[in-house]
C-alpha cells in the first residue's frame, strides 16, 4: 500500500532539484510505502535530465510531462495522478528533514486526519536557519477545521501540511490556476473543510529563501490582480458555507480582507480602477473582523483607498 504521495513541479530548478529529491528519498519508510511525482511543468533547463537520472535508479519515482502552466496547474496534474493514501505538495527548490515522514504519517493514520500541519524553518542562502513561528493554542490537538483557522495561525502554504487524498477528492479541493498566491486561496478553505485537523510543530519543512524565487520576483500587476482574485474566492466561499458572525466567519473574512489589503500594496491602475474594490459586496470592510495589525489597514482603505495606496508606496521607499 502506498501511504504517502509526494507532489514535486519542476520549473527552471536544475540547482536545486537534487537537493529536494535526495531529502524525500532520505527516509524511513520502505521505498513501496511512498511514492514521488516529478511533474515537468514544460521547463527549458536541465531539470528533467536530473530527475531521469534518479527514475533509473529509483522505481517510487515517476515523470509526468506536461505543458507550462504554472504551479498550480502541475500541482493538480500530480494530484490526478496520485495513489498514495496521504499528499505531501512539496516544492522543487525547497526540501524536507531526513526520516521525518514515518512519525507524521503515523500519527496522521492513527488520529485519522484529513490534514496535518507542520512546522517550518526558513532557509537562507547563508546557511542561516530560523524556525517560522506558528502560533497555536494547544500542540497536536485533534480540531474541527472551523476551530483550526480561528486558533492556529499557519503560514498560507500547501506544503506546509499533508493531506489525506480522499479529503481533497472528495471535496473538490484543487487549486485555482492561472494566479499567484495560489496557496491563499487553497489552504483557507481546504484547512476550513476538514473535518480532523492538527498541528506539529515539529519543523520538518525547509522553506528556501532564494533570490528570483516565484514569489519574489516583480509583478506588481499580476499581484495586484490575482490578490483580489483570491480575495473574490474565499469571500464567495465563506459566504456559502460559514454563519455569519460566528467566529470562523470572522477568520476567514480577515483572509479576504488581508488579500485586499495585499492588492492594494501592488495597485496598478493598469490593473483596474479603484473602483472594482468599491463595487466588492465585501466593501466597505468591517474591522471588527480584523486583528489589531490589520484593523487600521482596513479603517484606512474604508476612508480613503487612495490615501491607503500612497501611505504604502510611500512606506515601501
Amino acid at each position: 500500500m502506498i501511504r504517502l504521495s509526494i507532489i514535486i513541479p519542476v520549473y527552471n530548478v536544475e540547482q536545486y532539484i537534487a537537493r529536494c529529491i535526495d531529502s524525500c528519498r532520505s527516509q524511513d519508510i520502505p521505498q513501496e510505502e511512498y511514492e514521488i511525482i516529478v511533474v515537468n511543468d514544460g521547463t527549458p533547463d536541465n531539470s528533467m535530465a536530473i530527475v531521469d537520472n534518479y527514475c533509473r535508479e529509483y522505481q517510487n519515482i515517476r515523470i509526468i510531462n506536461r505543458e507550462n502552466g504554472g504551479l498550480s496547474a502541475a500541482r493538480n496534474t500530480g494530484l490526478e495522478a496520485t495513489r498514495g493514501k496521504y499528499v505531501w505538495f512539496v516544492d522543487s527548490d525547497d526540501r524536507i528533514s531526513a526520516d521525518c515522514i514515518s512519525d507524521l504519517l503515523d500519527y496522521a493514520e492513527t488520529y485519522d486526519l484529513d490534514v496535518l500541519c507542520l512546522g517550518l524553518s526558513l532557509e537562507y542562502t547563508d546557511g542561516r536557519i530560523e524556525k517560522f513561528p506558528i502560533e497555536s493554542d494547544e500542540k497536536m490537538r485533534i480540531y474541527d477545521g472551523k476551530d483550526f483557522i480561528v486558533n492556529v495561525e499557519m503560514p498560507p502554504a500547501a506544503w506546509a501540511a499533508i493531506f489525506r487524498r480522499g479529503f481533497l477528492v472528495n471535496n473538490g479541493l484543487k487549486f485555482y490556476e492561472g494566479i499567484l498566491h495560489e496557496d491563499h486561496e487553497f489552504t483557507p478553505r481546504a484547512y476550513c473543510l476538514a473535518e480532523r485537523i492538527a498541528y506539529c510543530d515539529a519543523a520538518v519543512y525547509y522553506y528556501n529563501q532564494r533570490v528570483g524565487g516565484i514569489m519574489k520576483s516583480k509583478n506588481d500587476i499580476r499581484r495586484c490582480r490575482d490578490m483580489l482574485t483570491v480575495a473574490d474566492s474565499l469571500y464567495a466561499f465563506t459566504a456559502a458555507k460559514l454563519s455569519e458572525g460566528t467566529d470562523a466567519y470572522k477568520a476567514m473574512m480577515q483572509k479576504v480582507y488581508f488579500c485586499i489589503t495585499q492588492s492594494l500594496t501592488f495597485y496598478s491602475k493598469e490593473a483596474f480602477p479603484l473602483s472594482a474594490y468599491r463595487n466588492k459586496p465585501y466593501f466597505p470592510m468591517n474591522p471588527k473582523y480584523c486583528s489589531s495589525r490589520l484593523r487600521l489597514k482596513i479603517m484606512l482603505a474604508n476612508i480613503s483607498l487612495r490615501l491607503y495606496i500612497l501611505i504604502n508606496r510611500c512606506l515601501k521607499k
